[in-house]
């Protein structure tokens, strides 16, 4: 039997094939005699996606025993890990569920290239137990790979990770991890009315049902954000408690929550009149005397007031001047911001086209974006005119929905550094600019790799300011300030990007103005 996505594929392309029908016959009536062209009816474009077909790419999923070390195409493509529980493999290309020193994910390799991990979550305390690969019914390019891990007391936490198929190397389209008592049942269906397989899936817990949807579009799933606030909404109407639903769905501070999507925090985002008054006088607490970093990242853009109040009144103010503009196109990641010395520029101007910075010592060596992706941030680096991409950190899951994502410190001996908050990782980099290990946290106590060349660092590296839609962040000297003006809300838009001058002058920009903090 045919699956509703399939059936509903067709109706589609016959609709479109009719209509492509009707436009040749108008044009052959005109090309026989005709004094006023016939209307041709408009059919909206859509760029299309390459299809594989189950009969073009064979597709083969194997589960594996955990002390599986090592899998094998007939082609010699190989796959090591510490545990493997289970595999895919679609051409040249072989994946599998493994856990390797403390990190679980999905490791790839396609043909005789290197083995690289697609997304990967940190093991903790925990051991691979399962996995598996299931490939959807009635869609060939698309499977969803799962893990299971024993936690020991902690009890078990799954992974899922839809997955898109095609040539090279798989992408993952997301990230989901559950934990606890609730169940959870993923599947590609057809959600809206394009040809594009859509992702549904239910969240179970007791009594209470919850339906994730995303949708498929050109940059990736993109989430509905109908839930969990329309589940609390029909608790309430029925009269239920909203605790249990709060405590195993809801982002709190205390960050017990069974669910969670992408990176960052354990919890989806609910509506505040949901949450239990207990968990607002944590999150003010925490707010109040929590390292102060850690609470400004902890905020969302629902927080309660109070909680965003208590925040606001550990900053430092100060008053800020502008002092230019920056001519940003809707794509920019980053201004350009930088101090030259006393100098501060924007890419040198404030009309050329915006690439990053932060340059290695060598001239033909550049960073040109920092983009988010499953399993942390990359570095794209022009050399030569040849595009590289570097792991910067890594992260659990995706990261593109992060509020407050991880930006380039700059270059040093040993890698590229890079920072979210006062959290900092070092991307090892060979001479040829090639990853020579996996990117490492550095912990607050230890020195940071120097000389630092980098917009938001000095070349100490023990100093960096991290811009947020709050303030901007200055770390130095094991010490932490939340600098902010009278004025800030009334600024405009989330500052875009941050600088730091070797005198410790701090600039920054929203929309497309610049600023300069009067330290």
């Amino acid at each position: 039997m045919r699956s509703e996505y399939h059936a509903r594929s067709e109706s589609l392309r016959s609709w479109r094939r009719s209509q492509s029908l009707v436009a040749l016959s108008a044009v052959l009536s005109c090309l026989a005699g005709c004094s006023d062209p016939a209307p041709v009816p408009e059919v909206e474009p859509r760029e299309e996606q390459p299809e594989d077909s189950a009969e073009e790419v064979e597709t083969l999923v194997r589960e594996h025993a955990p002390e599986t070390r090592e899998i094998s195409t007939e082609g010699g493509t190989t796959v090591r890990a510490e545990s493997i529980v289970a595999s895919v493999r679609r051409g040249d290309v072989l994946l599998a569920v493994a856990s390797t020193e403390n990190r679980v994910g999905i490791l790839a390799r396609a043909g005789d290239g290197e083995q690289r991990w697609l997304t990967e979550a940190t093991l903790d305390e925990c051991s691979l137990a399962s996995g598996a690969v299931e490939q959807a019914d009635g869609i060939s390019d698309r499977a969803i790979a799962s893990a299971n891990l024993d936690c020991g007391e902690e009890g078990q936490v799954r992974y899922l990770w839809p997955l898109r198929l095609g040539a090279g190397l798989p992408r993952v389209l997301e990230s989901i991890a559950l934990r606890g008592e609730v169940g959870g049942d993923f599947g590609f269906v057809a959600v809206d009315d394009d040809e594009h397989p859509d992702l549904r899936g239910t969240l179970s817990l007791a009594n209470t049902v919850m339906t994730l949807e995303w949708l498929d579009r050109a940059g990736g799933l993109a989430r509905a954000d109908e839930e969990p606030a329309r589940t609390l909404a029909r608790a309430r109407e029925a009269g239920q408690s909203l605790a249990p639903i709060v405590r195993a769905f809801c982002r709190r501070a205390e960050g017990d929550a069974m669910v969670r999507l992408g990176a960052g925090r354990w919890g989806l985002e609910c509506p505040e009149d949901a949450l239990p008054a207990e968990g607002v006088r944590q999150a003010i607490e925490f707010a109040e005397s929590g390292p102060l970093d850690e609470a400004v990242l902890a905020l969302s853009d629902s927080a309660d007031p109070r909680v965003l109040a208590a925040v606001i009144a550990r900053a430092r103010v100060v008053s800020v001047r502008r002092v230019g503009e920056v001519n940003l196109s809707a794509s920019s990641l980053d201004s350009g911001l930088h101090f030259e010395g006393a100098a501060l520029r924007f890419n040198g101007d404030s009309t050329g086209e915006v690439s990053h910075p932060v340059a290695s010592s060598g001239s033909s060596q550049r960073v040109m974006e920092v983009v988010s992706a499953c399993g942390g941030p990359e570095a794209h680096i022009l050399d030569q005119g040849v595009e590289l991409r570097v792991r910067l950190a890594t992260q659990e899951g995706c990261e593109r929905e992060l509020r407050h994502p991880w930006v380039l410190l700059g270059w040093a001996p040993q890698g590229l550094v890079s920072a979210r908050g006062g959290q900092r990782m070092v991307a090892p980099l060979s001479a040829e600019l090639r990853p020579a290990g996996p990117p490492r946290e550095l912990g607050r106590q230890t020195p940071a790799p120097a000389p630092l060349r980098g917009a938001r660092s000095d070349v100490t590296g023990e100093t960096w300011v991290y811009e947020t839609p709050v303030g901007v962040l200055r770390f130095a000297n094991e010490s932490v300030q939340l600098l902010r003006s009278e004025n800030w809300d009334a600024l405009g838009t989330s500052p875009s990007s941050a600088a730091l001058s070797s005198s410790g002058e701090v600039a920054f920009v929203r929309g497309n103005a610049v600023y300069l903090f009067e330290l």
